[in-house]
């Protein structure tokens, strides 16, 4: 029998799938932001969600409660029980329902400046669940089945209970509000939304998630975190995702953070900066082909129409990363009007080079998209730096320091995001600058400046020479944010 007396709150989300002997299938849920408990009834025939919000048939004081409800106080009658920590997503594929929880989480960023914690998934489990269905499954439907069940998921999706993550800390946005472009179970998501229950189910997000303490003794220690937020609008492997697509999106685009701040005790004020870069293919309509076992390059085809979907993704930049207020930028930047994409571009270009076809349409891509007038205030400059060539010329060191040196204009005219948080809002009336706060911070942000605009790397394949040029870029940054 389960005792609800003997079972404190759990600190953490908690989640028990329960199949009874009936085959009845129930999803308990206790949120670490509630102190009830909600249990969703999976319909046997359609696999619909179904909760309907009463106390005492499908909402409890705890845990232990709803379990014993379900269960009629009987473990004997439960003939399979699955623990997790959070659930991922759900959907039904003719005569199966597939849950996705995440059974083991770790810690990667522990506690962000006003609060919330981000989480890795590092092991998940498919919950399949065959319905009362006659209609027998096609193949198709069988193949859907088991491609969803294949998704890697452990160890590149992560995602925070309390906070929005999918834009550049701080995000002016509830959890609930997120980017849909960084979103990786929003299908997955829909049927808990539509049961009314948003936030029983995470807001997935695919990429990297990392938190270190620096600092030496003797000195103020600090907290480094390192984001990187996977697009969703054209993922895929080598040679597959490449340019644009119908989605304007770019082959394995990639949003990194860098977040540096101070933590401090209660009721002080926690100063912290967060600096942003992308990374991806190039931004036309191309792809690359290797024609046999022994070729050492992919062969590079530009379409017919390269720059179609061009303009709509540096829009789309330029909404992201212009500045909402010339208030907190009058410290470090200078007002310009003017919102930058600078595009870093390392591929081969020399004479024979296979890549240089595409840097020739990358140059004249740029040149058009200036043209049109279509920008608005974003502004694109094109730096063209052979990576490869100058490495081979005059080796690791100088290449770097040559990176450097490109950099440190746009990176000036850029900047990064510098502020304070207080957790009481107060305290934000003498705030100089932009106050950024929404409903699920208790307190508010004061930034002294916001980034301006944004550096984008690319070379072919968005892989070793862009892995270089980001961790040198953002190196040079963080000793400014450490300053």
């Amino acid at each position: 029998m389960f005792h609800s007396k003997s079972l404190p709150r759990p600190k953490d989300t908690s989640v028990v799938v329960v199949i009874l002997e009936t085959t009845e299938v129930y999803i308990v849920i206790s949120l670490s932001t509630r102190r009830d408990t909600q249990v969703v009834y999976v319909d046997p025939t359609t696999g619909a969600l179904c909760y309907l919000g009463k106390h005492g048939e499908d909402v409890f004081d705890s845990e232990a409660a709803a379990l014993n409800y379900i269960t009629d106080g009987s473990r004997v009658l439960s003939k399979s029980t699955t623990y997790a920590k959070a659930v991922l997503g759900y959907a039904v594929l003719g005569g199966s329902a597939l849950l996705l929880v995440a059974t083991q989480l770790s810690t990667s960023v522990p506690n962000l400046p006003g609060g919330g914690c981000i989480y890795t998934v590092v092991e998940s489990q498919w919950i399949k669940i065959q319905l009362q269905n006659p209609q027998s499954q096609g193949t198709g439907e069988q193949k859907n089945i088991r491609e969803l069940a294949e998704l890697d998921i452990d160890g590149k999706h992560f995602f925070c209970e309390t906070r929005d993550v999918t834009r550049p800390f701080p995000s002016p946005m509830t959890l609930r509000e997120p980017d849909e472009e960084f979103v990786w179970n929003e299908w997955l998501s829909k049927p808990f939304k539509d049961i009314g229950l948003p936030g029983h189910c995470v807001i997935l997000l695919q990429g990297f998630a990392e938190c270190r303490n620096f600092g030496g003794a003797g000195q103020q220690g600090g907290l480094v975190a390192l984001i990187a937020r996977r697009s969703r609008l054209h993922p895929g492997t080598r040679y597959l995702a490449c340019g644009l697509n119908a989605c304007s999106g770019t082959g394995n685009e990639v949003e990194c953070e860098q977040l540096v701040w101070v933590p401090r005790k209660g009721g002080q004020r926690i100063p912290f900066s967060s600096y942003i870069w992308r990374r991806g293919t190039i931004p036309i309509w191309w792809g690359a082909e290797i024609k046999n076992a022994v070729s050492v390059e992919a062969e590079i085809y530009v379409a017919n129409d390269p720059y179609n979907g061009s303009l709509q993704y540096y829009q789309r930049l330029g909404r992201r990363y212009g500045h909402k207020s010339s208030e907190a930028s009058v410290s470090r930047q200078k007002k310009s009007g003017r919102v930058p994409i600078i595009c870093v571009n390392l591929l081969r270009y020399g004479e024979g080079k296979t890549e240089s076809v595409l840097v020739d349409r990358f140059k004249e891509s740029i040149r058009y998209m200036n043209s049109t007038g279509k920008l608005g205030s974003t502004w694109i400059q094109l730096i063209n730096y052979d990576w490869h060539a100058t490495v081979k010329l005059k080796g690791q060191q100088q290449t770097v320091e040559g990176l450097w040196r490109h950099l440190k204009a746009p990176t000036m005219v850029i900047g990064f995001s510098e502020g304070n948080y207080y957790d009481v809002r107060q305290q934000l009336n003498e705030c100089k600058g932009s106050v950024i706060c929404n409903d699920d911070v208790n307190g508010g942000f004061c930034m002294d400046c916001i980034q301006n605009g944004v550096i984008r790397f690319n070379c072919a394949d968005s892989l070793d020479r862009t892995n270089a040029a980001s961790y040198f870029g953002a190196l040079q940054v963080f000793v400014e944010q450490c300053s």
